[in-house]
C-alpha cells in the first residue's frame, strides 16, 4: 500500500549512521486497521514493525490493533479501541525525558 511504502522510504532514510541518531532511543507505537476480523492477522504485520523499530535502535512501547476496520471513522466510533489508543498515549506522555537506557518490547496481547 501507499501507507507501507511510506514507511519503508522513511526507514531507509533512517538506515545510515548520520540519520540512525535522530531516532535512535525514540519510543514508537504502532496503530494498526485492518478488514480481517482475527486479530492474528496482523502478528505478520506487528512483527515486521518491530524488526525495523528494533534494527533502527527505537523502542516499540505498544500497539493498537483495530480488526473488523470496513469503512471510514470506524475506528473511531469504536470506544474500547479509542480506549486503548489513549492509555496507550497516556504511557507516552510519562515516558522520561531520558530515554538512553529504556529497552522495552512490543506487547503481543491487545492491551
Amino acid at each position: 500500500t501507499a501507507l507501507m511504502k511510506g514507511f519503508i522510504d522513511r526507514f531507509v532514510y533512517f538506515n545510515c549512521d548520520l540519520n540512525r541518531a535522530g531516532v535512535r532511543n525514540k519510543a514508537a507505537v504502532a496503530a494498526i486497521p485492518f478488514e480481517e476480523e482475527d486479530p492474528a492477522t496482523a502478528e505478520l504485520l506487528l512483527d515486521f514493525f518491530r524488526k525495523s523499530l528494533a534494527f533502527l535502535e527505537m523502542n516499540c512501547m505498544g500497539h493498537v490493533l483495530a480488526p473488523g476496520v470496513t469503512r471510514k471513522k470506524e475506528v473511531a466510533e469504536n470506544p474500547e479501541l479509542m480506549k486503548q489508543a489513549f492509555e496507550l498515549g497516556e504511557r507516552l506522555v510519562h515516558l522520561p525525558l531520558e530515554r538512553s537506557k529504556l529497552h522495552v518490547k512490543c506487547n503481543t496481547d491487545r492491551n
